[in-house]
């Protein structure tokens, strides 16, 4: 559906509500909080009221769009724009189009990355998976850094399904607070499914995932631009994740990082297949995967997403403890 199509189909607030509310509820209204199936539509009040428990349910509540100050029509022109961009859009970018404020369009971004980051941690990676690190950032004014200096730049630990030669599979990349064993252990260990292969490079910091439940295929690197084309397939995420941040967001947010790579993950696992991994088809657009990530993503308040810093929180508790 071209933009034009898609603003007349969604031009008012009643034609949002119906959309959200198939989608939220394809068989019908089903309460939250009994779990009735059925009830009766509340007039101007945006919601229905449970047959069982008469409790009343706004159809933005529990969902990523909860107490979204914009109107709704405005909500869904953003979503078209982040999901018909293939290198997405910035806050500034989308304020401009929307008519609002920056700093509406960047909590409204932020909630949407929230949303992509739920949704893909229910996926893990399977079979050959190919496992590097990259830093992301810049050099700090005055300073020297070495390759793996964190004076300005950000551990990224990257993971690559393999499904052939030089074919893709589903990719998760995310922020870390070092490159120990430790740390890349317990995030292998979170993403991966057991008994999968996992094909490094040298770094020390990759030994023992043999003893954790992988079969780990070492190999040294050949440096430089030789390993470029010896990990091809994680160096290629690599590349596009910097180039994205640079081309897109023009800069790179280190508090925020954790967000920017959860949706660069959900475009890039959604870039031609659905969701299961078992088809090629486009049939299911980016625009309908978005609308599902936004019913299913849960509510963030503005306090909360000013206050997210990726490194309190860069490891579930029970990997952190491990």
């Amino acid at each position: 559906m071209c933009l034009a199509d898609f603003v007349a189909a969604h031009s008012t607030q009643e034609a949002c509500l119906a959309v959200l509310t198939v989608r939220r509820w394809p068989t019908g209204f089903v309460c939250p909080h009994c779990a009735h199936v059925g009830g009766y539509p509340l007039g101007g009040r945006r919601g229905f009221e449970c047959g069982g428990c008469h409790r009343q349910t706004s159809v933005t509540s529990g969902t990523a769009l909860a107490y979204t100050k914009l109107s709704l029509p405005k909500v869904f022109i953003a979503m078209y724009l982040i999901a018909a961009n293939k290198q997405g859009i910035s806050a500034s970018s989308l304020a401009l189009h929307i008519g609002c404020s920056e700093p509406t369009a960047w909590h409204l971004l932020h909630k949407l990355r929230h949303a992509m980051l739920e949704r893909d941690m229910a996926y893990h990676l399977t079979g050959l998976i190919e496992v590097d690190e990259s830093y992301v950032g810049g050099l700090a004014a005055g300073t020297t850094q070495g390759a793996r200096s964190t004076v300005k730049k950000t551990p990224v630990i990257a993971m690559v399904e393999s499904r052939g030669d030089n074919l893709t599979g589903y990719v998760y990349l995310r922020p870390v607070r070092s490159v120990a064993a430790k740390v890349l252990h317990a995030v292998i260990a979170s993403r991966a499914e057991a008994g999968s292969t996992i094909r490094t490079d040298g770094w020390k910091g990759y030994c023992g995932l043999d003893q954790i439940g992988f079969t780990h295929r070492p190999e040294i690197s050949l440096g430089r631009h030789r390993a470029l084309a010896q990990f091809k397939l994680v160096h290629r995420q690599f590349s596009n994740l910097k180039s994205w941040l640079l081309g897109t967001h023009r800069n790179t947010c280190r508090r925020h990082l954790d967000l920017y790579t959860a949706e660069f993950n959900w475009r890039t696992n959604r870039r031609d297949r659905y969701e299961d991994g078992k088809s090629a088809h486009r049939e299911l657009t980016t625009a309908d995967r978005i609308l599902s990530t936004v019913t299913s993503g849960s509510h963030r308040t503005w306090k909360a997403i000013r206050k997210h810093r990726w490194k309190r929180d860069a490891l579930p508790r029970k990997l952190a403890a491990a």
